[in-house]
């Protein structure tokens, strides 16, 4: 049998025949499999912070529409800023965006109460870059 395996860093060409073949195989697949994970650019994967101040008692939210979802990932935690027991404190609506992949995407938030129509009270626009390496830019 002959097996290889080939990438821009390695060019592997064996033969193998009867009982080495499982041995060489068993000890060979980790390497394949590092190989295969291994890219020229080494993107590293980064995150990035944004926070906005609301007050939910009221029925606003801020509510985001990412464009480009294969770009960047966006999640959500929202931090009551008041004391126990208050009613109408602010909170903090913190968002972690992460880079998935090189390329531009926008951000879009808007402070509204989710039921109605309309471009809600507060808008807010993020415009995030990805470079090749991972590297998250938001302007």
């Amino acid at each position: 049998m002959l097996l290889k395996a080939s990438s821009h860093k390695v060019n592997l060409q064996i033969m193998l025949e009867g009982k080495n073949m499982r041995r060489v195989f068993v000890f060979l697949l980790p390497l394949f499999f590092m190989v295969s994970c291994v890219s020229s650019g080494s993107f590293e994967s980064q995150k990035r912070y944004i926070e906005l101040r609301g007050n939910p008692s009221t029925g606003y939210t801020w509510v985001n529409d990412v464009d480009e979802t294969d770009v960047i990932s966006i999640e959500e935690k929202v931090t009551y800023l008041g004391a126990p027991d208050v009613v109408g404190a602010p909170s903090l609506f913190s968002y972690t965006l992460t880079s998935l992949k090189p390329g531009k995407a926008t951000v879009n938030f808007k402070y509204c109460r989710p039921w109605e129509e309309g471009e809600g009270i507060e808008q807010r626009v993020f415009e995030v870059t990805v470079s090749e390496s991972g590297r998250l830019k938001i302007k």
